[in-house]
């Protein structure tokens, strides 16, 4: 008896140990996540795992997990949310749903991608899968019929030939003359670097951009 008992205590911690390791491993965090009528929903979310794990395939994500303010716990799938954010060790970190048409360019099965800068042009981190493996690449994205996609290797005939995808920074900032000029005259070095700092200048700088526009109706 004392055996048997000593055995089910065992079998009891174990399972116990697990079950606590397990909810350590998913810590939570301030978040909210945005409705399809367009709605703020506050609560906590669920870092996800795969964010954590820091797995190249594994940044893309089909769902998150959020508690409301009574704790009650949801799955939410971009059916229910267009966008979510939480902050974790001091970071701010926000995904959003991208067309379809960029899904599949992807190769990656994904309904949430994480946004990198807001703005009249967004950059975005994407994974795009090769048969060696999957490369991180950057999404600078104004709309589904004008985005550009950086790739480290000879494009796929899919996105090669997706709707609106463009095939240089030039095309893509092609209202925007001075930004144009300063790509042709090289004064963005290489370097991944050099994509936000293109975004950064035609959000701030560019005719027609969301901060140009706010600036012209102050004044």
């Amino acid at each position: 008896m004392k055996i048997r008992f000593k055995i089910s205590s065992l079998v009891l911690f174990v399972f116990l140990l697990c079950a606590f390791v397990t909810r350590a491993d998913k810590p939570r965090a301030k978040g909210y996540y945005i409705d399809k009528a367009g709605n703020k929903m506050v609560g906590t979310i669920e870092v996800p795992t795969k964010l954590l794990s820091k797995k190249a395939e594994t940044m893309q994500l089909n769902q998150f997990t959020f508690f409301d303010k009574r704790g009650k716990k949801l799955e939410v799938t971009e059916k229910e949310a267009s966008e979510f954010g939480f902050t974790y060790e001091g970071e701010d970190i926000v995904f959003r749903v991208l067309p379809e048409i960029i899904q599949k360019s992807t190769f990656v099965k994904a309904n949430f991608y994480k946004l990198l800068l807001d703005g009249s042009c967004s950059v975005y981190q994407v994974y795009i899968g090769y048969s060696s493996g999957y490369y991180q690449q950057y999404l600078l994205y104004k709309d589904e019929d004008h985005y550009f996609m950086t790739t480290e290797s000879t494009p796929t005939n899919e996105l090669i030939s997706a709707s609106g995808r463009l095939k240089s920074t030039r095309e893509l900032f092609e209202d925007c003359p001075d930004l144009v000029a300063k790509i042709k005259n090289k004064e963005f070095k290489k370097g991944d670097d050099r994509y936000f700092l293109m975004a950064q200048y035609y959000n701030t700088s560019c005719k027609g951009s969301s901060a140009q526009e706010k600036e012209e109706s102050e004044n």
